[in-house]
C-alpha cells in the first residue's frame, strides 16, 4: 500500500530551492568527469579563455573570449543585427 502524498511546507520548499545551485554544480562536475573518462577531453570556458581539458590534467587554450557581461535579473538586452 502506498502512503498518501503530503504537501511540502514553505520551509521545506525554500530549503529544497536553496539546494538547486549546489545540485547543479555537482551535476556539472559529474558530467565533466564522465566526459573525460569516455572522450578523454572536454571544452570549457575558464578565465576568459576557451580551453580543452584533457583526462591527464593538461590543457590547451583554443581561443580568448570576452569577459562575461553582468546582467541584473529582470533587465532586457537587445542585440544589434549586423
Amino acid at each position: 500500500m502506498t502512503e498518501p502524498k503530503r504537501e511540502l511546507s514553505e520551509a521545506e520548499m525554500l530549503y529544497l530551492e536553496a539546494m538547486i545551485p549546489e545540485l547543479a554544480a555537482a551535476a556539472f562536475r559529474l558530467a565533466e568527469a564522465e566526459a573525460l573518462m569516455t572522450a578523454g577531453k572536454v571544452v570549457k570556458a575558464v578565465n576568459g579563455k576557451v580551453i580543452e581539458l584533457y583526462a591527464d590534467g593538461s590543457t590547451r587554450v583554443l581561443k580568448e573570449i570576452e569577459p562575461p557581461m553582468p546582467v541584473t535579473p529582470g533587465t532586457k538586452r537587445y542585440r544589434k543585427a549586423s
